[in-house]
């Protein structure tokens, strides 16, 4: 599969607390607060050499917007809005991923990464070229996210 780049500050909606779209030297950046969950979503359509039932990698790139140390717990969770099988009136989201904990950089302003392993149940049995839904979240309020500050995310890449 091609890579698949999303850049948060194309997020479509918010759905759990209220993560801040900031700039950080023209860069957009969603800022994601400690000691509570946030939430984004971004749909997009996978690409046509996406094989399904193969494993997805999702690594997020982001900065601390002021710690140079602690960790971050991100999750994602996968929605396939697919004819006839998906009610567009309920959220129907496949069991999310929590990733192992990415660690802050000891340098303020360089980027830290969070990586996820995707099944094909986690990606709610999507196929290529279907239109899915990602929820990216951070989950501040897990006892692993011991990072101050908010977390400020870049984009999400998606590779199989």
């Amino acid at each position: 599969m091609i890579p698949v780049v999303l850049f948060c500050k194309n997020y479509d909606t918010v759905v759990a607390g209220s993560p801040e779209l900031v700039a950080r030297n023209r860069h957009l950046l969603i800022a994601f607060d400690a000691a509570t969950v946030e939430t984004i979503e971004i749909g997009f359509r996978l690409p046509t050499d996406y094989v399904a039932g193969s494993n997805v990698t999702g690594t997020l790139t982001m900065f601390a917007a002021s710690a140079t140390s602690g960790a971050v717990r991100c999750r994602l969770a996968f929605e396939r809005v697919q004819g006839g099988a998906f009610d567009i009136d309920a959220d129907g989201f496949a069991t999310a991923v929590d990733a192992t904990s990415a660690t802050a950089d000891a340098t303020s302003g360089e980027s830290f990464t969070c990586s996820f392993t995707l099944s094909n149940a986690n990606l709610d049995g999507a196929a290529a070229g279907d239109y899915v839904r990602v929820q990216i979240s951070r989950v501040g309020t897990d006892g692993a996210d011991t990072m101050t500050g908010d977390a400020q995310v870049l984009d999400l890449t998606l590779t199989q």
